[in-house]
């Protein structure tokens, strides 16, 4: 029965591969349109969580370091134990190649551990914009066909599906998730930074 899973799992993410990889040539199937602004029904009717991020200020967040502070939201119909409002978080962008895509993905740092979407508790999150996957799927599938597969990893991340708005504004589908980070909970090894 594994065999049988672990070959579904393969053609899965060979499918998700081929039919993402126009965006690594240069599509623009991904275009980022600030134009498009759906309701939030709309975009709740998706049954997809949408995150709201509001930036002190109403300040575009446009660089690498903790330069703005921001209240994230959080509406999800169909878990309504998901439903939360968080303050005094710490944003930026994150990336480095895709630090140059007009959707930008963002690192976010909160005063204190917090459960959010029914992930673990942390202090750190990502959003993660994949816009160079016109499927928006491939990272949150190979993260969980790696899990599948490898029943045997001390840890990986684990990422939602998300709408996303910032200062009211429709971003787009993002990933919201755990950040990769060297600590005895997540990835357990020698940080070698410092040498």
């Amino acid at each position: 029965m594994k065999v049988k899973h672990y070959i579904f799992c393969i053609l899965i993410l060979g499918l998700i591969v081929s039919c993402s990889s126009s965006a690594d040539r240069g599509s623009s199937v991904n275009t980022f349109n600030y134009d498009y602004e759906p309701s939030d029904s709309e975009l709740l009717s998706t049954n997809i969580p949408v995150i709201s991020i509001q930036v002190d200020n109403n300040e575009e967040v446009n660089e690498k370091e903790y330069k703005w502070t921001c209240t994230l939201n959080v509406t999800d119909d169909l878990v309504p134990d998901n439903n939360k409002s968080i303050s005094n978080i710490k944003i930026k962008c994150r990336g480095n190649s895709s630090f140059k895509h007009p959707k930008k993905s963002y690192t976010l740092k909160l005063a204190s551990k917090e459960k959010i979407l029914g992930l673990d508790k942390n202090k750190n999150w990502v959003l993660i914009a994949n816009y160079a996957d016109n499927t928006l799927l491939r990272n949150l599938y190979a993260t969980k066909t790696g899990k599948e597969i490898f029943d045997n990893l001390a840890w990986s991340p684990s990422f939602k599906s998300v709408h996303l708005k910032v200062n009211g504004i429709y971003r787009g589908v993002y990933l919201f998730g755990e950040s990769v980070k060297i600590n005895d909970k997540r990835v357990n090894i020698q940080d070698i930074s410092d040498f």
